[in-house]
C-alpha cells in the first residue's frame, strides 16, 4: 500500500468515517478506490467519491468516477494569450489578470445519496 492509500484506509476504517471524499485529482481518487476496498467499503454504497480533471481512465473505473472536468486546452490558450499580451505590452496594465473558466460536473456512478 502506498503513502496515500494507507492513511486513507486508516481513516475509512474508523467508526466515524466520512461518507464521501472529494479528491484533488482523478489519480488521487483512484487511490481511494483501493483504500475503500482495503477498508471493506463499496463505492458508492458505503462511500461516495468525486475526482477532478476527468482523466481518460475515470470513465473506465468500476464504478465509473464522478468528476469535475476542466478544459486544459482552454486553460493553456488563455495563459498563452495573457503571456503574449504582457510580452507585447498589449495588456495595458501589470495588474494580475483573473480569468474564470467554468468547470463541468460529470456525474457517473461513484456517488450516491448520503446515508440517513
Amino acid at each position: 500500500m502506498d503513502e496515500l492509500a494507507a492513511p486513507t484506509t486508516e481513516i475509512l476504517r474508523k467508526k466515524n468515517r466520512p461518507t464521501a471524499i472529494f479528491a484533488a485529482t482523478d489519480a488521487m481518487a483512484l487511490k481511494v478506490y483501493g483504500a475503500a476496498a482495503a477498508a471493506g467499503l463499496k463505492i458508492p454504497d458505503d462511500l461516495s467519491l468525486i475526482g477532478y480533471a476527468d482523466f481518460p481512465f475515470s470513465a473506465d473505473l468500476v464504478p465509473p468516477l464522478t468528476t469535475v472536468r476542466q478544459d486544459p486546452y482552454l486553460m493553456g490558450r488563455n495563459a498563452a494569450r495573457i503571456l503574449l499580451d504582457r510580452i507585447l505590452e498589449r495588456s495595458g496594465s501589470d495588474a494580475a489578470k483573473h480569468v474564470h473558466l467554468a468547470p463541468e460536473l460529470i456525474i457517473r456512478s461513484s456517488t450516491a445519496r448520503a446515508p440517513e
